[in-house]
């Protein structure tokens, strides 16, 4: 089907969050202890979410005589998730130059590696439902399609080898940054992602779909301009039996347009550089309003990056205020009786 065909939208669902993608990055959890986690995660359950998807943490577990610190914080996560009634997911591996290298030897063995070590370990969790495959992508072409589609394929593959009851996500963005001005990066039309999607869906098999909605995260792009592409991944999971998920980002990099980007960070730089980070923020509460409004009319649910960067409220005050006027926004719509 094609992009003039009727939009493809499932039954309209609460447009709320209800589970979190949490990256452990560096070494900020070093000093953690139990009762902080515990404490985050009644932040979390407070929030209104459900599911933690726990990623960054297995480039630790392939090293030689280390991991057992974050095997050990796993597992109080993963127990008091349990206790909870939570579910959790848990980032097989992906190296940071995979799409440098497109090594597929490399790629399939130490994601092996991983399974099986974290299959072992926490297999008999309840709340591990689910395997998050963290190749972020968008579109591919030629012999790098070839690749992470044999590459999605095996590793789908391996997990349900593992857990044959435990559903897989990938979680792809889109771009739309016409110019190449956050690098070179091609541009595509929807109706590319709905067909190359559609057919790496079809080889794959992967369970879920978690759609990144921001295109590159500017907070100058307008929601209008992302329904196209949420249009054209929800029909090419409708086509291939896909759950479709909203992964509505909570965090944003504040700019006015592309001459302000150019003017300040240099053309072609990428939007993750380092020389950005200053000028990241939340998303705005009535701008994440009409983000949710979107992905919750194509959305099976609704999950978000950008919770443990800009709202839990250990991080201090701002944090705190955005946490607390995201609870205001959910008493609203308990009020109002917008529900499943």
């Amino acid at each position: 089907m094609k992009q003039e065909e009727e939009r493809i939208k499932v039954v309209r669902i609460k447009p709320a969050i209800s589970g979190t993608l949490w990256f452990f990055m560096g070494t900020e959890y070093e000093n953690w202890s139990k009762e902080y986690l515990s404490n985050e995660l009644n932040h979390i359950q407070r929030f209104g979410l459900d599911t933690v998807i726990l990623g960054g943490f297995s480039r630790y577990l392939l090293r030689e005589g280390s991991g057992e610190a974050e095997e050990e914080l796993l597992e109080h996560i993963l127990s008091e998730c349990d206790r909870r009634g939570m579910s959790v997911g848990l980032e097989t591996f992906v190296d940071q130059d995979w799409c440098l290298l497109w090594d597929m030897k490399r790629e399939v063995e130490d994601n092996r590696r991983i399974v099986k070590r974290l299959q072992a370990r926490y297999g008999h969790h309840p709340c591990f439902r689910y395997w998050y495959i963290g190749y972020e992508n968008y579109l591919r072409w030629g012999r790098e399609s070839e690749f992470i589609r044999r590459l999605y394929t095996e590793l789908v593959g391996m997990c349900r080898e593992a857990a044959p009851d435990r559903k897989t996500i990938l979680s792809p963005f889109f771009i739309l940054d016409k110019r190449g001005v956050m690098g070179d990066y091609r541009y595509a039309e929807p109706s590319e992602y709905e067909d190359w999607w559609g057919r790496t869906l079809e080889l794959s098999g992967v369970d879920v779909l978690a759609l990144q909605d921001s295109g590159e995260h500017l907070s100058f792009y307008a929601v209008e301009q992302r329904r196209p592409f949420f249009e054209a991944y929800a029909r090419a999971c409708r086509q291939n039996g896909t759950a479709f998920w909203g992964n509505v980002e909570t965090g944003e990099l504040e700019i006015g347009d592309y001459n302000e980007y150019i003017s300040r960070f240099g053309f072609g730089t990428e939007v993750n550089n380092p020389v950005t980070q200053p000028y990241w923020r939340a998303a705005p509460p009535e701008m994440l309003k009409r983000k949710l409004d979107l992905a919750a009319e194509y959305s099976e649910r609704i999950i978000t990056w950008g919770y443990k960067e800009f709202f839990r409220p250990s991080l201090g005050a701002t944090a705190r205020k955005n946490y607390d006027e995201y609870l205001g926004y959910l008493e609203g719509l308990m009020s109002v009786g917008r529900v499943l």
